[in-house]
């Protein structure tokens, strides 16, 4: 497997039929991750990486399929919607491989009300909502539960630049935050994390709203690809649809 050329990898989305999760975007445009193919010149197989994504294209047959699937390490996601390449993802990896639903939004941002989004943005008593300096991306790429939805950017300067974080804090911590999980050439694909000592408080509702302002702001588009019924929920609340749902597989 050899690595593509932005200029060739932006002309790929066909090989991922049905996707419409904007990471992948991110990584075709080359703003983020990898993408490999077998021969650039005579494409048969491609794998796109953002993160733990994995996105699978071409034949799932082809002689280099299998080692591609056993390279995802453990808690990675495997995607492609053509039923083949799911068979194929459950062929390779046996108990290894656990199927996972996850819901599409529909990105409308001219259904988001903004008045109702600054409602959102009430926090409890003893927490501030802020946007993140460059010190803070830099902490949340360093503590286990924020890392994974920051870690797309090659430094903390990097999303400062590119994109933003938005963080609720009580003191000097960092309880939650609503960041660029990626930017593509029209917006970005949001991420949301909740330190775990401080679920259940309404933190994530107030960190995705105002995210949400700031990608209006911008004049971006915001995608929301939501990993479980709760994410979907959240996205719910702050004004968008949902779209539909599909099938991944992650590696345990």
């Amino acid at each position: 497997m050899v690595s593509l050329q932005t200029s060739i990898a932006r002309q790929c989305a066909p090989w991922f039929p049905g996707i419409r999760d904007t990471a992948l975007l991110s990584v075709l445009q080359g703003y983020a991750g990898s993408v490999q193919a077998d021969d650039p010149e005579n494409i048969r197989l491609i794998v796109a990486r953002c993160g733990n994504f994995f996105y699978f294209g071409g034949d799932p047959a082809h002689p280099q399929a299998a080692s591609c699937i056993r390279a995802a390490e453990a808690g990675s996601c495997l995607v492609s919607l053509e039923p083949a390449w799911r068979a194929r993802f459950y062929e390779v990896l046996g108990p290894r491989a656990e199927g996972r639903t996850r819901y599409r939004v529909k990105g409308e941002m001219a259904a988001l009300d903004r008045a109702h989004l600054r409602a959102l943005c009430a926090l409890p008593e003893g927490f501030s909502l802020a946007c993140a300096e460059e010190a803070d991306v830099q902490a949340l790429r360093e503590m286990e539960w924020s890392a994974h939805f920051v870690e797309q950017f090659a430094s903390a300067r990097d999303l400062v630049e590119q994109g933003f974080a938005q963080i609720v804090r009580r003191g000097a911590d960092i309880a939650c935050v609503g960041c660029t999980f990626t930017v593509y050439d029209e917006g970005m694909e949001l991420g949301i994390a909740t330190h775990p000592a401080y679920r259940g408080l309404g933190l994530a509702t107030a960190a995705a709203a105002r995210a949400a302002l700031e990608a209006l702001d911008r004049g971006w588009k915001l995608n929301w690809d939501a990993a479980n019924p709760i994410s979907l929920r959240l996205a719910c609340k702050i004004g968008f649809e949902p779209d539909g749902e599909y099938e991944a597989v992650l590696v345990k």
